[in-house]
């Protein structure tokens, strides 16, 4: 079968947060994506509450900024204290983690979300742009036929059989996806608790001012019960509950069970519903590799987690970005390296992965101590030091990147690491930075390195623009002003005059002449060019 006969360019099996963006994001490159969901209808109720500025660029970028932020997103300052609290067994201030910090360009760091209302924005936004979802359509088996993939599928009227040039599973933790292309997940051990999940709604929201620690997030590390508690827009609030050993899950969620773990809180069935539980037993792990041939996994589909890192929903979006330009490019040049860019995102998603994954596992040791002289010995050893938490703003494994390509030192300098999205201020327009790149490969130039004449002369930047959807930005006060000061500060700290940033808003490497920029763009079309 050739590729003409492919009904869609990639399917995409799962309708959530995950699979909806890489949807938008590829339609917005040019592409036809099919996304199927097994479900009738959208989940209503409350599940991740928290997102990264990472996201919310993303976001930003698919033209959905302000109607996220006027009925979905929160500023965290607007809900909380600036800082998370770890307390100890004895009611003491273990640890004070920023949590509502600004970035170099004055924006947050973190927001708080309803998950229902963005699924909801999402989904609306791919069916207004012609994407299709097709909903109440079970995915029973998925086969890679070399040149292009067969989906075969459940849906009201029967058996249907769908095909497309690439397919990937955003299908959650139990992928039929993940099944079918025989991909092992590899489960990380040492994970062991259950925990209740409870999402509470005052009566009026005035109530829950009264709340004790009502603005705060706070990890409660009692080694008779470890608790959380955070607060959740538009006015809930959120409690998640260690269980014992002897507290089964069907008795955990009934009232007579959580309104007494919630009355020295002031939350009592007088002044507050219970909207949501759920109960759950941790688990941590992700696939031995991120695609297989033709298919690929994103989102919890090949990874999993403990929630202390609030990696979950955040992590999807990751991958969805990391993926999305490489599928655009294979698409593009199916006769090229895409195959090589796949590999890549395995390696670079992979990464990260297991060391989020790891990191949130430690965590759960450290949390969820029962012994009493264990829990001293573990509050003692958080109070003398931070906690060692992963850097998760630079990937994981050395990918598509100069940091694993040789080349001089210079081009390595910041390699690999996410670059912040800044206001850019041209004339008496202003726009965020990504909004101006879209999602094609960007150049950033520092003012006075090199004139606009000479980029446009060279035919490097000309295929720049033509095989990478290559956009160029001279930063400085007689073109383009970063407002935010982030892109001259970057250069300066790194003495750059360039630098080249992925579609995914990861540094590709710098540059400090023309010959350098020249040699940057070469090596990237070289890479995805060689079969």
């Amino acid at each position: 079968m050739t590729a003409s006969v492919a009904q869609y360019d990639v399917i995409i099996v799962g309708a959530g947060p995950v699979g909806l963006v890489l949807a938008l994001i590829l339609q917005a490159q040019g592409h036809n994506p099919l996304i199927i969901e097994r479900h009738s209808a959208r989940y209503g109720l409350p599940r991740a509450v928290g997102i990264y500025h990472q996201a919310v660029e993303v976001f930003n970028t698919l033209g959905l900024h302000d109607e996220l932020f006027k009925t979905t997103i929160t500023h965290s300052g607007d809900l909380m204290e600036d800082f998370a609290i770890l307390e100890g067994s004895e009611g003491q201030c273990l640890a004070r983690i920023p949590f509502t910090k600004k970035l170099k360009t004055g924006l947050p760091e973190s927001y708080h979300l309803s998950q229902p209302d963005l699924e909801e924005i999402l989904e609306e936004a791919c069916r207004s742009r012609g994407i299709q979802v097709r909903r109440s359509t079970t995915v029973t088996d998925v086969r890679d036929e070399t040149t292009h993939v067969v989906v075969s599928a459940e849906d009201r009227q029967g058996h249907l059989e769908l095909r497309a040039l690439f397919v990937v599973g955003c299908d959650g933790s139990k992928s039929t996806v993940r099944r079918s292309a025989g991909i092992r997940f590899l489960t990380e051990p040492g994970v062991s608790s259950r925990w209740l999940i409870v999402d509470i709604v005052p009566k009026s929201p005035e109530i829950m001012a009264t709340w004790k620690d009502a603005r705060v997030a706070k990890q409660y590390l009692n080694w008779r019960r470890t608790m959380t508690s955070v607060p959740a827009p538009p006015y809930r609030r959120r409690w998640e509950v260690m269980l014992l050993p002897d507290e089964s899950f069907a008795e955990s969620q009934k009232p007579e069970f959580i309104w007494p773990l919630l009355a020295e809180f002031g939350c009592k069935p007088e002044n507050a519903d219970i909207q949501r539980t759920a109960v759950y037993k941790l688990e941590g792990g992700w696939c031995e590799k991120f695609h297989k041939g033709r298919i690929l996994l994103a989102g919890d589909a090949a990874h999993v987690a403990p929630p202390f890192l609030a990696q979950g929903l955040n992590s999807g979006l990751r991958d969805a970005t990391n993926l999305s330009w490489r599928l655009d490019f294979a698409l593009l040049y199916p006769q090229k390296n895409w195959h090589g860019l796949f590999q890549d995102y395995s390696t670079e998603q992979g990464g990260t992965t297991q060391r989020f994954v790891k990191a949130a596992i430690m965590l759960e040791k450290l949390f969820c101590v029962t012994d009493e002289n264990a829990a001293k010995q573990r509050d003692a050893m958080i109070s003398n030091g931070p906690l060692p938490l992963p850097d998760l703003g630079i990937l994981g494994s050395p990918g598509m990147y100069v940091a694993d390509r040789e080349g001089d030192a210079d081009s390595k300098l910041g390699a690999g690491r996410h670059f912040p999205e800044d206001l850019i201020r041209a004339g008496n327009d202003q726009q965020r930075l990504y909004e101006m790149a879209q999602w094609g490969w960007l150049l950033l130039f520092a003012q006075h390195a090199y004139s606009s004449q000479e980029l446009e002369s060279t035919l490097t930047m000309q295929r720049f623009r033509e095989v990478l959807k290559g956009t160029y930005i001279i930063v400085g006060p007689e073109h383009c002003e970063d407002i935010g000061g982030t892109i001259r500060e970057y250069m300066q700290e790194n003495s750059l005059s360039a630098v080249l940033i992925r579609p995914d808003r990861y540094v590709y490497g710098g540059a400090k002449s023309i010959g350098g920029v020249e040699r940057l763009i070469e090596d990237v079309i070289n890479y995805t060019e060689s079969t």
